[in-house]
C-alpha cells in the first residue's frame, strides 16, 4: 500500500480531494497540502513533513502537485528519494482519483507513478480532435 499527498496553491488541493471523494467516498487515506502565500518556506517544509508522515505507508507516499516550479513542487522535491517518496506534477482530478484508487492495493511507487502519469495525460483532449471537428482556420 502507499501513501498519497497532494500539494497545491490555495485550496486546489483541498477541492481536488473533496471532488475525488465525491466520485469515490470517503477516502481517508489521502492527505491534502494548502499552500498559503503567506506561509513562509520553514512553515510549509513543516506541512509537508507532517502529511507526508501521516500518509506513510509501507510501499512509500507519492506526491501530487499543481506545477513542476512552484512552491509545492519545490519542496515537495526536497523530499523526493526516488525510492520511499515520489512526486508528480500537473495534478488533474483523474490522476487524485487513480491515486486514491491504486493506494489501497498491492503495488509499487514506480508503478504507481506510472498508471497516474497515464491517467493524467489522457485525461487531455481537445473537443475537436476527440470529435474529428476540423479546426476553423483563423480569417
Amino acid at each position: 500500500m502507499i501513501g498519497v499527498v497532494i500539494a497545491a496553491h490555495d485550496k486546489v488541493a483541498e477541492a481536488l480531494l473533496a471532488a475525488a471523494a465525491s466520485v469515490l467516498g470517503a477516502i481517508d487515506h489521502v492527505q491534502a497540502i494548502t499552500i498559503d502565500p503567506r506561509d513562509d518556506a520553514a512553515m510549509i517544509q513543516e506541512k509537508f513533513k507532517a502529511k507526508v508522515e501521516a500518509a506513510s505507508r509501507d510501499g512509500g507516499v507519492l506526491i501530487l502537485t499543481d506545477m513542476f516550479g512552484g512552491t509545492p513542487s519545490n519542496i515537495g522535491l526536497t523530499l523526493h528519494d526516488g525510492q520511499n517518496i515520489e512526486l508528480l506534477t500537473g495534478v488533474n482530478l483523474p490522476m487524485v482519483i487513480k491515486a486514491a484508487q491504486i493506494a489501497k492495493n498491492e503495488i509499487t511507487l514506480d508503478k504507481a507513478a506510472q498508471a497516474v502519469k497515464t491517467v493524467g495525460l489522457n485525461a487531455i483532449t481537445i473537443a475537436s480532435e476527440m470529435l474529428a471537428i476540423p479546426a476553423r482556420k483563423a480569417k
